[in-house]
C-alpha cells in the first residue's frame, strides 16, 4: 500500500516539475540531473513522513494498551494463536504460564486469559525465570551451589583416587554448572565461587589439609596438574559467547535487536567502550543485561591478562 502511494505521487511531482522547468533556457542534461535530485528529495521526504507516522501510531498503540490491559491481552492471545497456526502447533493453555513484566498483574477475567499468571516467575527447561538478574541468581545458583556442596560432602568418604575424584567432578558436577552458566547471564559472586572451590578442595583431600592449591591442580597433566576444571574460567567461556554475538552481529540472532533497541544508535559492540553512566541512563530493560555484559567483558580482559602474565 505504501509503495503504491509513493509510485502514484512521484509521477505527479515530476510532471509538475517538468511543466515548470522544461523551457528552452534549460538544457536537457541540467533538467535530467535536477529531476533526479527532485526524485531523491521527494522519496526521502516521503520515507521520513512514513517513519514519523509509524512511530506516532506505535506510541498511540502503546498508550492504548497501557490504559486498557484488556485490549493488550486480547492482542497477545491473537499473536500466540496466529504463531501456533503458522507453525502447525496447538497451544496447550492449561499448561502455559505468563510472567508480567509490568509492575502489576493485568486484572483480566479468567475467560479472557486462558493461561495462568505467575508474577513471581516460572520454570522453563529447568531454569527459574524471574523479573530481575538478582532474582535469577537467587532462584538458580543458590540452590545449585547448596546441592553441589551437599553432594561433595556426601561423596568425600568414597574410596577414590585423586584422579577418580577429579573425573567424578567432571562427569557429575561440571555438567550441572555448565547448563546454568549457559542459560543464566549472571556472574558468580566471589562468595559463591569461594564456597564451590572450598567444597571441591575438601572433597579432593578428604576434609584434610590441602597439599596443593587448586590453581596447581587446574594445570594440564603435562604441566604437573590434574586438569581440574577451573569453575570461573568455564563460566567466563559460557557467558563470553554473548559478547561474541555482539561482535558478529548475526541477523539470525533475534535477541540482539531486543538488547540493541534502547541503545540505538550506538551498536552493541561499541557499548563496551562507552561510559557506564551513559548506559545506566538508558531504558532499564534490557540495559541490566547490557550492563552485565560490559562487566563480564572487563572480567574477561582481566582474567586473560592475568593468565598471560602467569604463563
Amino acid at each position: 500500500h505504501t509503495s503504491l502511494r509513493c509510485s502514484t505521487a512521484l509521477p505527479e511531482q515530476l510532471k509538475f516539475f517538468l511543466a515548470e522547468n522544461d523551457t528552452p533556457e534549460v538544457s536537457p542534461s541540467v533538467l535530467w540531473e535536477t529531476a533526479k535530485a527532485v526524485s531523491r528529495g521527494f522519496t526521502t521526504s516521503f520515507s521520513a513522513h512514513l517513519k514519523h507516522k509509524k512511530e506516532a501510531e506505535q506510541r498511540n498503540l502503546e498508550q492504548q494498551l497501557k490504559n486498557n490491559p484488556e485490549v493488550s491481552m486480547v492482542r497477545i492471545i491473537e499473536i500466540i494463536k496466529s504463531f501456533g497456526q503458522f507453525l502447525g502447533y496447538d497451544i496447550n493453555y492449561s499448561k502455559s504460564e505468563a510472567m508480567p513484566l509490568t509492575l502489576h498483574t493485568p486484572s483480566t477475567s479468567s475467560s479472557a486469559v486462558p493461561f495462568r499468571w505467575s508474577p513471581s516467575g516460572f520454570v522453563y527447561l529447568g531454569i527459574h525465570i524471574t523479573l530481575s538478574l538478582s532474582g535469577l541468581y537467587k532462584a538458580n545458583f543458590i540452590p545449585l551451589i547448596r546441592k553441589i556442596k551437599e553432594d561433595l560432602a556426601h561423596w568425600t568418604s568414597l574410596p577414590l583416587s585423586p584422579i577418580g575424584r577429579v573425573n567424578l567432578f567432571k562427569m557429575n558436577i561440571l555438567p550441572r554448572l555448565l547448563y546454568v552458566f549457559q542459560m543464566v547471564p549472571v556472574l558468580l559472586t566471589r562468595r559463591s565461587l569461594s564456597i564451590l572451590n572450598s567444597s571441591l578442595s575438601s572433597f579432593l583431600w578428604r576434609n584434610k589439609r590441602a597439599r596443593l592449591k587448586l590453581q596447581k591442580l587446574q594445570l594440564r597433566v603435562g604441566d604437573g596438574g590434574l586438569s581440574l576444571p577451573n569453575i570461573k574460567y568455564y563460566q567466563l567461556a559460557c557467558l563470553g559467547r554473548y559478547l561474541w554475538e555482539w561482535f558478529r552481529n548475526d541477523p539470525r540472532s533475534t535477541w540482539l535487536s531486543i538488547e540493541a533497541t534502547p541503545l540505538d544508535p550506538i551498536p552493541l559492540r561499541n557499548i563496551l567502550y562507552t561510559s557506564k553512566k551513559w548506559v545506566a541512563n538508558r531504558t532499564k530493560f534490557p540495559s541490566d543485561v547490557v550492563s552485565h555484559h560490559t562487566k563480564l567483558y572487563n572480567v574477561i580482559l582481566y582474567a586473560t591478562t592475568l593468565h598471560s602474565s602467569l604463563t
